[in-house]
């Protein structure tokens, strides 16, 4: 799936790391969110980066402002349990 330039899909991602689908949906809107990636809906959509592989780094700024808000992109995703 690296260096793939048409979106991919949550459900195919899921499959190929072998992760739950409905983890990946919320990790990757709150990606969205962050402006890391883009999301495409509808048949064929998926998500994709925002920019450049070269481009990405997890310490660099935000295109959009979102992600400076939040720690990390990981934050509130952890499994809360009674």
């Amino acid at each position: 799936m690296l260096g793939r330039t048409e979106p991919v899909s949550v459900r195919d991602l899921a499959r190929f790391q072998q992760l739950p689908g409905r983890f990946l949906a919320k990790l990757f809107t709150r990606l969205e969110g962050a402006g890391i990636v883009d999301g495409i809906e509808g048949i064929g959509g998926g998500f994709s980066l925002a920019r450049p592989p070269g481009q990405c780094s997890k310490d660099g700024p935000s295109p959009r402002g979102a992600a400076a808000k939040s720690p990390s992109p990981e934050a509130g995703l952890e499994e809360k349990r009674p």
